[in-house]
């Protein structure tokens, strides 16, 4: 009996004192979040949770922009997020106050995968020092260069050549433009290509397709980092912490063989370029040229030169197989400027104004990464008026933008031609912020929007594309995760 009351006193006063801690910090947290900026009445303790509970997260805040204006803010637990909406906001916090809006705040998930490393999950010196390398490094590779085309070129052939071998049946096109965009990110990090079909490489580009789809459901657990553990895998944090680590061995594996054959008089690769560099700075401890650094770098280059490209190429055939008078036209043009007898280049793109304007619009119709990874406040300060705390969170809208009807009228429907004017040619397009804004600007833009051109006008140029039941076009809905995706789909690819 004696031991039972010990027991219960001591489990008692842990409660209170946890109780105690968690009010202290939730009325310390309270009172600092006075003059933030405005939004909707959170629940105690929980904050807006019951916010995040709709399917539809960007019609949630599209929503809430309505009722609070182009900058709200919601609680979750003892974290402020900040939502920047508009044109004109995110362009104020993550252009001109980019010194102070530029950092990565520190969730659960991030932790776990990059620990402060590389350029995706860094901030502040550490990041920019790894970034300007980073640039750097890949542009004497001929990273965006026109240099860069014949690489391209290469995996557009192989590209071409796997669809083909479907001889008219009905295909998914999703590990064919995986493994074709990632080969072009391969050539510059590792100096090497893998074949369509390797089993290895594939199974590496599944686990990061997972990953993308897993990374928006692991959000919870940046809020409330202590549901991690609950028994089983409820998020998928589990999981994608296990398909990381198996990408970082094949990273690992890479770079490994690059050490083995490494030769300072003869640099091939990015890989290549840090190893160098790291020779430098052997004994330094505050370098950013480590091994982990250069694994996690690896796996933010892969993964963002990858993941956004194959999938504008998914959202660009779909939305050919539901506008086929757009496709026409678009072959229209290319049998204009190009013909059939050669391959399409780069310096054909200036001549073709309504095929850039497609890929434009399949950018900010298809929405493919609606809310740009977080940005963290380096420290306290104003905005338009507002408190924005050190530590709060951060969330560019990219959809409020591209969405917009004030900027795009009807936004809700495909239509390349808007990006056209009356002298037929290009008008608009710089309010086109798929790539983000700001410091934190996706670095892969040009050669995204190179890869883009090159690999479309192709297909089209070859192929009549068809879906694979007439009387049943596929889904423009899109799953959202880290990126929004097209759902599954077939299509057939007739040869011309």
């Amino acid at each position: 009996m004696w031991i039972q009351h010990t027991v219960s006193d001591y489990l008692y006063q842990i409660v209170l004192v946890s109780t105690v801690f968690f009010l202290g910090r939730y009325y310390i947290g309270w009172r600092r979040w006075s003059n933030v900026p405005p939004g909707p009445q959170p629940l105690p303790f929980l904050g807006n949770i019951d916010y995040f509970k709709s399917n539809d997260q960007l019609q949630t805040f599209r929503k809430l922009r309505k009722i609070f204006g182009d900058v709200f803010s919601l609680r979750f637990g003892g974290n402020l997020f900040i939502v920047f909406n508009g044109y004109e906001a995110l362009k104020e916090a993550f252009v001109r106050n980019g010194d102070i809006f530029s950092d990565r705040p520190k969730t659960y998930i991030m932790e776990q995968i990059s620990r402060g490393r590389g350029i995706s999950g860094s901030s502040g010196a550490f990041w920019k020092e790894t970034r300007a390398f980073t640039i750097r490094a890949l542009r004497e590779f001929g990273f965006g260069k026109q240099s860069m085309e014949s690489k391209l070129m290469e995996e557009v052939d192989a590209f071409l050549a796997v669809i083909g071998n479907t001889n008219g049946e009905p295909f998914d096109i999703r590990n064919t433009s995986y493994t074709s965009v990632s080969n072009v990110i391969c050539s510059l990090i590792f100096g090497r290509r893998f074949e369509h079909g390797d089993k290895t490489f594939e199974s590496v580009l599944d686990l990061l397709d997972q990953n993308f789809k897993l990374a928006g459901q692991t959000g919870i657990l940046g809020i409330f980092p202590i549901l991690r553990f609950l028994p089983g895998d409820l998020f998928g944090a589990k999981r994608l912490i296990k398909n990381s680590g198996k990408i970082r061995k094949f990273f690992l594996d890479q770079i490994q063989c690059h050490r083995a054959n490494f030769d300072e008089t003869n640099i091939h690769d990015f890989t290549d370029a840090f190893l160098k560099e790291q020779r430098k700075h052997l004994g330094d401890t505050s370098t950013i040229f480590t091994d982990n650094n250069l694994t996690t770098l690896i796996g933010n280059v892969f993964s963002a030169g990858t993941e956004t490209t194959a999938t504008g190429i998914r959202w660009a055939v779909l939305y050919l197989l539901h506008y086929r008078d757009i496709q026409d036209r678009l072959r229209q043009e290319i049998d204009q400027v190009i013909g059939r007898s050669r391959m399409p280049s780069i310096s054909d793109k200036q001549n073709m104004p309504f095929f850039e304007a497609f890929i434009v619009e399949v950018l900010r119709h298809a929405n493919i990464a609606p809310l740009a990874l977080p940005h963290g406040s380096a420290c306290d300060t104003m905005f338009r008026g507002f408190f924005i705390p050190r530590g709060s969170i951060l969330v560019p809208n990219l959809d409020s933008i591209l969405n917009d009807p004030k900027l795009f009228s009807c936004p809700e429907t495909f239509c390349p031609s808007r990006f056209i004017d009356d002298d037929g040619k290009l008008t608009g397009c710089d309010k086109v912020t798929a790539f983000s804004v700001g410091r934190r600007l996706c670095p892969g833009e040009s050669l995204a929007k190179m890869e883009l051109f090159l690999f479309l006008t192709s297909l089209i140029q070859n192929f009549r594309l068809l879906p694979e039941d007439p009387t049943c076009l596929p889904s423009l809905q899109g799953i959202v995760g880290m990126t929004k995706t097209p759902k599954p789909f077939k299509l057939r690819a007739i040869k011309l």
